[in-house]
């Protein structure tokens, strides 16, 4: 056989055949398989941060229920009386939005008829002081129906208690509905809060491992389809009715808000955002703003998240680059919408990945045979830094995740096949002559 040809048969169509199986990976959602990819994508976002310019303004700013709060003010939650006299108070400071990730399914606990019926029987004269007092839920709607307000909503596992009324979510384009994350059920608020919040959010995560890394942008449950509290937020700011989640052949293609606010999400409709080392989102103590009537400048025309940082009412996230206070984290997602500094994981994803994959393994080939089958680490290892680096040049020059781990470990894996190909294909070919 000629030489040309048995290297043909015996190592570059194998190669191509092992190339194949390797790019084929990247649709592969195996639990091995999407950990190494998660990995890849938060290594991105660990090696290279966002960096944000020192001094600039936020459009965010966290009115932050922190431990000097509690202790002037007691303990969590509060009355829903004073809760209206913040937002009152945020609304009056200029606030542009005033939101709460914070969802209240049940009647106030401290309000008079709530009271009468913990405290059992009354002198008349004592109830009817007692039910004179002022309605805290009806108070805290009157302040949300002031101005623009949201409000949270959370998904549960039991189906049976679903109480949220709020779906403000439409479509464009190909069938893809069955893409988006399903809840067994949303709790809302008081449908009197519901009806009187200008939105309201969804605050569930859905982190397979702990980390949050994409935050999905609709939510469906029982045919309806409900937006995640950020969204919801830029939606109000905004002034319009609705969302559209447009779609292609692909799957989700984007969240469409306003031609300013166009969300670029992955397949299924998640948002990936880029974290900051260091979130610099400001945080007002609560105790100083209802102490320090000066404090409220800072509200001016800003979005207003109110949140709890103290310790044992806190929430934390766990993002690629450590663990945030789930308000501030919330905060820096609006506030990274504002920016335009979101990352793009576009619905074909996948098939950028296998290919790069298969590029890859197909490079680490080439350069064993470029080699003569010598050195076939060095050809693994130049193989991989390509991968890699074709993903991290796609992150900071132009915002794009995609995973350079498996594309990596498929060069490695091609140049420790490679080599015994290549021997295969240059040993001699063995004559057997038949004697008579």
């Amino acid at each position: 056989m000629r030489t040309w040809m048995r290297r043909l048969l015996v190592y570059w169509l194998p190669c191509l055949i092992v190339a194949g199986g390797l790019g084929a990976l990247g649709f592969v959602e195996t639990w091995p398989i999407k950990q190494l990819r998660l990995a890849g994508l938060d290594f991105l976002q660990r090696t290279w941060p966002l960096e944000l310019p020192s001094g600039q303004p936020t459009a965010v700013v966290v009115l932050d229920i922190d431990e000097a709060s509690l202790a002037r003010y007691g303990q969590w939650p509060w009355p829903r009386v004073m809760l209206a006299d913040i937002v009152t108070r945020a609304q009056a400071a200029g606030a542009q939005v005033v939101a709460m990730d914070i969802a209240f399914p049940e009647p106030d606990r401290i309000d008079p008829d709530q009271l009468a019926r913990y405290l059992g029987p009354l002198p008349s004269e004592v109830r009817e002081r007692l039910m004179a007092l002022p309605n805290g839920d009806e108070a805290f709607a009157a302040a949300l129906k002031q101005g623009r307000t949201v409000i949270g909503s959370l998904g549960h596992e039991h189906a049976a208690i679903s109480t949220s009324k709020r779906h403000l979510v439409a479509f464009s384009g190909p069938p893809a509905r069955q893409l988006i994350p399903q809840l067994p059920a949303i709790v809302g608020s008081l449908p009197m809060l519901e009806n009187a919040a200008t939105g309201v959010g969804v605050t569930t995560l859905f982190p397979g491992d702990g980390v949050v890394r994409c935050l999905p942008q609709v939510f469906g449950h029982a045919g309806n389809f409900y937006s995640r509290l950020e969204l919801e937020i830029l939606r109000v700011l905004s002034g319009r009715a609705s969302i559209v989640v447009r779609t292609n052949q692909a799957g989700i293609q984007d969240v469409f808000i306003s031609p300013q606010m166009n969300l670029p999400t992955d397949a299924s409709g998640c948002l990936w955002p880029r974290y900051p080392a260091h979130i610099p989102i400001p945080r007002i103590s609560l105790n100083r703003f209802l102490e320090d009537p000066a404090v409220g400048a800072q509200l001016k025309n800003r979005i207003v998240l109110l949140g709890v940082t103290a310790a044992g009412v806190r929430n934390p996230w766990l993002t690629p680059l450590g663990s945030e206070y789930a308000v501030l984290a919330t905060a820096w997602v609006v506030e990274a919408i504002l920016r335009g500094q979101v990352l793009n994981r576009p619905n074909t994803s996948n098939t950028v990945e296998a290919f790069l994959t298969l590029i890859a393994a197909l490079l680490a080939a080439v350069l064993v045979g470029v080699l003569r089958g010598r050195w076939p680490l060095v050809a693994g290892i130049a193989a991989a830094a390509a991968a890699f680096g074709v993903s991290a040049w796609a992150f900071l020059g132009y915002g794009f995740l995609f995973d350079g781990f498996v594309p990596a470990l498929a060069a490695l894996g091609m140049s420790a096949i490679a080599p015994v190909l290549w021997r295969f294909s240059t040993k001699p070919a063995v004559n057997i002559d038949a004697a008579g």
